[in-house]
Parts: structure tokens; sequence; C-alpha cells
């Protein structure tokens, strides 16, 4: 499959990016700078602008964004979201329908059952980080309201580490951790796996 990571060279981003190359994939990355790993394409550009979008794009079968504020205020913030504006007008005039998006927790989606502890600590989070969390929230937004085959991936706490396992699930557990290589497997999993289709699973710890 040929995928697009938007974000390639972020935290988790550049994880998604080996795990993708490794379960053989051919990758497209759309970042600041180039990505490090070998037989990757590199398209270098602002995600505000559409002609380096559409260069990214290009040929893409599924996209995978990881776009994050690089720091808590509105400037930033503008930019998370302006990218995903991008992202869908491309993506859905060039025909490429899965997206799959790294979003997070704290982020609200209608129906969710989140235990009180993390409804607080949500809270929390938005007060302390309420440019990246309203970033984040605006970018459910632009996305749920699309036509496009969309998955939110919600990842809690995400920490170091290696691999564990994960699982999805609609429901917060309390005080749910996660790693940020799990996390980039469950964004690459999803390149091929409909069940979550105009979702946003959590993504939690393996119950192994």
């Amino acid at each position: 499959m040929r995928v697009t990571v938007v974000g390639g060279t972020g935290r988790i981003g550049r994880l998604a990016v080996r795990r993708a190359i490794a379960a053989g994939h051919d990758l497209t990355t759309l970042a600041g700078h180039a990505s490090p790993e070998p037989g990757v394409r590199s398209v270098i550009g602002d995600v505000r602008d559409p002609e380096v979008m559409l260069r990214a794009l290009e040929g893409a079968d599924a996209v995978i964004a990881a776009i994050g504020p690089r720091a808590n205020t509105a400037e930033e913030a503008a930019i998370v979201e302006h990218g995903m504006r991008n992202l869908v007008e491309i993506a859905t005039a060039l025909g490429v329908r899965r997206v799959i998006v790294l979003s997070g927790a704290a982020v609200d989606v209608s129906g969710d059952r989140k235990p009180l502890l993390d409804r607080l600590a949500s809270w929390f989070v938005r007060r302390a980080a309420r440019h990246v969390v309203g970033a984040k929230q605006r970018e459910y937004k632009v996305l749920s309201a699309s036509a496009l085959d969309w998955t939110a991936l919600r990842p809690p706490l995400v920490t170091n580490g290696a691999a564990r396992g994960y699982r999805l699930v609609l429901e917060l557990r309390p005080g749910a951790r996660v790693t940020r290589e799990d996390v980039a497997q469950a964004l690459v999993d999803q390149l091929v796996d409909p069940t979550y289709v105009r979702m946003a699973p959590f993504v939690l710890p393996g119950l192994g």
C-alpha cells in the first residue's frame, strides 16, 4: 500500500513510518525536514500549503496524520486545524479515502464513556494546555465532518518504552497509559482494519 505519513518525523510519526516500512508499505512523509529512514520519499514543507499537501498525497492509497502543535500557543493550534482542512480537501479531491489520525483522549466525542477520574484529568489538561487540546478538538471536528473513511485514535497518557501490545476500545479505562511504540503500531494496523471506520476509539494497553 502507498501510504503518506503527515508529520512523519515527529515522536510518534517517525515510529509509525518505521512500522509501516516493516509491514511492507511504500512510504511518503510530509514534514519540516526529510525522513531519516532509507527508501522513504520526503516532501518537505508546511501542512498549510495546498501545493505541498498535494505533492505529498498524490498517488497515495491511505494517509496517517500525526500532526501536533509544537507549543501551547494559538498560532501553533491554528497550524493543526489548517493542516487538517488541507488534508481533507485534497484527499477528497484525489480520491484518497482512508485517513488515520493521531488524536488524544482529552478530545471529546459524542457518546463518550470516560471515567470521572479521566474527565477530571481532561479538564485539567484543557486548562493547562488549552491551545493544544483545542487544536486537536478542532482537528477532529474538521475530520468528522468529512466524507472520508477516517479513524481517529485517542491514546491517553503516552509513555516511552518498548511495545507491550495494545487494544482499541470505545470506553476509556481509569488512569490508562500506553507506549508510543504501541500507538504507532495501532496507527499502521488501522490502514487495513475497517473495524473503526468513522469512529474514535481509545488506544489502551493490551490485556496480556
